[in-house]
C-alpha cells in the first residue's frame, strides 16, 4: 500500500469513518431491499386486498414510483442495482483495500447523479415521493459525500490509466 493511499482514505485510515461507510452501505442495501419488495407487492399482488406500504397522501406514495415506466430497466427493478451498490459499499468497509475504495468512490458519483435524477423525476413528473426511495436517496448522497470528502485521491490519467488501474490496481 502506498503512503498516499493512507493520507486520505475513507476505509483505510479511521475506524470511525469506516463505521460510517458501513452504515451508509447498510442503509442503501436495506432501503433497496424494501423498494424491491414493494415493487413486487405493488405490481404482482397476491390478493386484491394488499395495500400500499406507504400510501400516506397523494404526494407521499410509493405506488406511483412502483408503477412508473422507469421503475425497472429491462424488467429488472432499479432496487437491485442499489442493493448491489449497497453491498459493495458494505464489503469495502468490512474488507478495506485501496482498489476497493477507489472503485466504490468511482461508483458513488454516477449513483449520486442517478439518485438526484430519480428524485427530480419523482417530484416534478410523477408529483409524488416514495419514502422508501427517499431513504435510499439520503444514504446514497451521504455515501457520496463521505467518498468525496475522505476517499482516496485518484490520479487523473485518461482512459488508458483508468483501464490500467481497474485491471492492475
Amino acid at each position: 500500500m502506498e503512503m498516499r493511499d493512507m493520507e486520505k482514505s475513507l476505509t483505510l485510515r479511521s475506524y470511525w469513518l469506516r463505521f460510517w461507510s458501513l452504515v451508509t452501505g447498510l442503509g442503501m442495501a436495506v432501503a433497496s431491499y424494501l423498494t424491491i419488495d414493494h415493487f413486487f407487492r405493488a405490481n404482482f399482488p397476491e390478493t386484491i386486498f394488499t395495500g400500499s406500504f406507504c400510501d400516506i397522501s397523494s404526494f407521499f406514495n410509493c405506488d406511483s414510483s412502483a408503477y412508473s415506466s422507469i421503475a425497472h430497466f429491462q424488467g429488472v427493478p432499479l432496487g437491485y442495482w442499489g442493493l448491489v451498490l449497497g453491498i459493495l459499499v458494505m464489503l469495502g468497509a468490512v474488507l478495506p483495500s485501496p482498489r476497493f475504495e477507489k472503485m466504490n468512490k468511482f461508483l458513488s458519483l454516477p449513483n449520486a447523479l442517478g439518485v438526484l435524477t430519480l428524485f427530480f423525476y419523482s417530484v416534478f413528473h410523477l408529483k409524488s415521493l416514495c419514502l422508501l426511495c427517499s431513504g435510499y436517496y439520503v444514504f446514497s448522497l451521504l455515501n457520496f459525500y463521505l467518498f468525496w470528502k475522505y476517499g482516496i485521491e485518484s490520479e487523473p490519467r485518461g482512459l488508458f490509466g483508468f483501464i490500467k488501474d481497474l485491471a492492475l490496481g
